[in-house]
């Protein structure tokens, strides 16, 4: 038997050394997981812990036996408890409570956590690519409207619906995960919005490795650079005839370049998340993080990438005009991105008096 109490917080940076002690348990047939003394729940660290109890259930203890992990130490009636189970982490873990539904109030939002199912997208887009037929991209919308509480496409909008697309793809796409573990929460009178993205897919280094000028020989190495622009794009890649008209049968109306990756959607959002709040990125055994301006590398435990996005909504107007724009609406001189690569992501230019514009795609005016 193995006995794990689980601290006080969950918060960063204290859940990547939960999670790397967690990791290190010997192997055994019982394992309790006590949380009786833990009172702060952050999105991005409920996220973590979930994986990494699950993971810990996924053991092989070979003859095709996996050990048994008992939660205990769960109460309501303990400071953060409550705020754990609306955001559905005991029932992310294998509790059997329902999972709860989003909560709005005048002060907050919570988005519970939520398992995204390539599966699941895939059927719903009749056997389709969930990426070309647009789900993902709604899964992104809905997710910014829920947490921006607009509809109009603000700049925080904007901002958010571009990060969290641009996540899910990197985990469908790169990660090659079968699912997505996602949860969000506002705090209005804080100015804060998190938003925190989990998948349990083959991670950053492994994911480089299709590209043969990143061939990293650790984790870290590999994090730093899939940070810089275009990196993590699809190195390399040609698409035969074949798969072209095929793509043209399954999407008559829309351009099969269209979602080719272009290396930029990690590079933007860990700039966004630096300039206008926090970001997070952990993948395998490294984090590397900024908060107030300060990169901070720690040791991690974690299979597959893992994102903690923290903004603040009245920085980001000013921050999309410094990332992309110059203030008369042209790129700006040593931007992120370029005229022509802004042009190939359907970032559309807008001027100083339309922030809100920056980040729209092409084709998302109407959506």
């Amino acid at each position: 038997m193995q006995n794990f109490v689980v601290p006080v917080s969950l918060g960063m940076p204290n859940i990547l050394t939960i999670c790397r002690e967690l990791h290190a348990l010997p192997m055994a047939e019982e394992y309790t997981v006590d949380f009786s003394s833990t009172q702060h729940f952050e999105p991005f660290g409920m996220l973590m812990l979930g994986s990494a109890i699950r993971r810990l259930r996924e053991r092989d203890l070979g003859n095709k036996r996996t050990p048994n992990v008992t939660i205990a130490g769960k109460s309501l009636e303990i400071q953060g408890h409550n705020y754990a189970h609306r955001l559905g982490f005991w029932w992310s873990i294998g509790d059997a409570w329902d999972l709860p539904s989003v909560k709005q109030s005048a002060s907050n939002t919570t988005i519970p956590i939520t398992r995204l199912s390539y599966a699941d997208l895939f059927k719903k887009a009749g056997h389709r690519d969930p990426v070309r037929a647009e789900l993902v991209g709604q899964s992104a919308a809905d997710l910014a409207t829920t947490l921006s509480a607009d509809t109009g496409k603000s700049p925080l909008w904007l901002a958010l619906e571009y990060c969290i697309r641009e996540m899910f793809r990197n985990s469908f796409e790169h990660g090659q995960t079968d699912s997505v573990w996602f949860a969000g929460a506002t705090r209005a009178n804080k100015d804060d919005v998190q938003i925190a993205i989990v998948d349990g897919g083959r991670g950053i280094r492994d994911s480089l490795r299709d590209n043969p000028l990143e061939q990293h020989g650790s984790d870290v190495g590999a994090v730093l650079a899939a940070l810089r622009p275009g990196v993590s794009r699809n190195f390399n890649r040609h698409r035969s005839a074949t798969a072209t008209e095929k793509l043209l049968e399954q999407f008559p109306d829309q351009d099969p370049s269209l979602y080719d990756n272009s290396g930029y959607g990690l590079t933007l959002t860990c700039e966004l998340g630096r300039e206008a709040g926090q970001f997070a990125v952990v993948s395998g055994a490294a984090s590397v993080a900024y908060v107030r301006g300060a990169e901070m590398i720690s040791e991690a435990a974690h299979n597959g990438t893992a994102v903690r996005i923290v903004l603040h909504p009245s920085k980001i107007p000013g921050v999309l005009e410094r990332v992309l724009l110059k203030a008369d609406g042209t790129p700006r001189s040593g931007a992120l991105i370029s005229a022509s690569m802004m042009t190939r992501l359907g970032i559309a230019t807008a001027k100083r008096s339309d922030p809100s514009a920056m980040l729209t795609r092409k084709g998302d005016e109407s959506r």
